[in-house]
């Protein structure tokens, strides 16, 4: 009878050691990891590097996009992601919607715009989702800006690049410098005054040639977005 209490006890020592030992090596040899956390999903406990099994149920996001006019917009580029860092990049259809999955973490979600199609301006907010919500609607503005393009050529009718050009209205605008192709182009909402335009660098080698106002602007043709100026070196 004795013996068979202490083979019982050495039994339950030996269970005892096993177990710790088997919750140990589960986390990582840590043996204050009581629960693995995989925030960044590649398959390590964040705490104590054992192997984790991702979780495979997800939730279908839907986001809406439309303008301040109400109406769908396709060709927006967005990103919906959770706390946990999962992320998925998506693309509004024709009718203004995107779908996407994220792994269910049962945290809030973000929209984050990366692109938006010409005519809008792109958001710098990032919307939230509603708690526990699997859609939302969200709202970006029409950009009501005209570009105005200008090409500076010389003389010889090549392209100038590099030269700051400074347009204006009854305010002007930040000063572009013209590209490889000689052209600067400057957005902006068109109020009732003419368009003018002028070298920005005073130090610029090069001077315009034509008529010039006493402040050295040269004027838009009445009604037109797109202008030729031809300069000359000094």
């Amino acid at each position: 009878m004795r013996n068979f209490k202490r083979i019982l006890t050495l039994l339950l020592a030996l269970a005892l050691t096993l177990s710790l030992a088997l919750a140990i090596t589960s986390c990582g040899g840590d043996p204050d990891c009581t629960s693995h956390v995989d925030a960044n999903e590649d398959g390590k406990c964040d705490n104590c590097t054992a192997d984790v099994e991702l979780p495979t149920s997800k939730t279908e996001y839907t986001v809406t996009v439309k303008d301040e006019n109400g109406a769908k917009v396709p060709g927006v580029q967005l990103t919906i992601s959770n706390l946990s860092g999962k992320t998925e990049v998506l693309t509004t259809d024709a009718n203004g919607v995107a779908k996407g999955e994220l792994i269910d973490d049962k945290t809030v979600v973000r929209v984050t715009y990366v692109s938006v199609p010409d005519g809008y301006y792109l958001p710098t907010t990032k919307p939230m989702f509603d708690k526990d919500a699997t859609s939302c609607t969200v709202t970006i503005k029409v950009d009501e800006r005209i570009t105005h393009t200008v090409k500076v050529v010389d003389e010889a009718g090549n392209a100038v690049a590099g030269l700051s050009m400074m347009i204006c209205q009854q305010a002007c605008q930040n000063p572009v410098t013209t590209g490889e192709d000689g052209i600067a182009i400057f957005k902006f909402i068109p109020i009732e005054y003419d368009v003018k335009v002028k070298i920005a660098d005073s130090a610029a080698t090069y001077e315009i040639v034509g008529e010039l106002d006493e402040e050295g602007y040269v004027h838009f043709p009445e009604g037109t977005t797109e202008f030729e100026i031809v300069v000359k070196a000094k």
